[in-house]
C-alpha cells in the first residue's frame, strides 16, 4: 500500500467519521469526525521522520497541515498547482507528478483526493519524496 493510503486508513482508525471543513474568523479548520488537524502536527511529523517523505492536508486548494517549512514557518495557508487543484480536486482522482519543487529540491508527489460523507471531494492529501533519494535507493536494489 502507498504512504498516503496509509496515512488515510491510520486516520479513518484513529479519527471516526467524514472529513468536512470548517470556516471561522476567515480560517478553515480541516476536521475527520471531531478531530481538529489544523495544528495537530505529530501525527505527520513523526511519518516524515520515519519515511522521509514531506506531507501535506489540503482543504481545496489551500494548505491547512504540513510537514514543509520555509523560513523556519509551515507554509500554511499557501496553495496547490492549478493542474493539480483541477486533476485531483476537481476531478477527484488521485495523480502523480515528478518534477514537483519543494524546498528549491525536486520531488516526486502523490496526491490522494479526500471526500466528505457526501462523497464531494473537499480537499487532497499529498506526500513527496526527494527525487534523489529516490533514485539513489533504486539504484541500490
Amino acid at each position: 500500500m502507498d504512504i498516503s493510503g496509509t496515512i488515510l486508513t491510520v486516520c479513518d482508525h484513529l479519527y471516526p467519521g467524514a472529513y468536512r471543513a470548517v470556516e471561522h474568523d476567515g480560517a478553515v479548520y480541516m476536521l475527520k469526525g471531531d478531530h481538529q488537524f489544523n495544528g495537530d502536527n505529530q501525527f505527520i511529523d513523526d511519518i516524515k521522520e520515519q519515511t522521509g517523505v514531506e506531507i501535506t492536508f489540503f482543504y481545496q486548494d489551500t494548505r491547512v497541515i504540513t510537514t514543509i517549512y520555509q523560513n523556519g514557518s509551515r507554509i500554511i495557508g499557501t496553495g496547490v498547482n492549478a493542474v493539480v487543484y483541477k486533476e485531483v480536486i476537481q476531478n477527484g482522482q488521485p495523480a502523480f507528478y515528478d518534477g514537483v519543487e519543494i524546498e528549491n529540491e525536486m520531488h516526486f508527489a502523490y496526491y490522494t483526493p479526500i471526500f466528505d460523507a457526501k462523497e464531494k471531494c473537499i480537499g487532497m492529501l499529498s506526500v513527496a519524496k526527494p527525487t534523489k533519494e529516490v533514485v539513489h535507493s533504486k539504484m541500490k536494489s
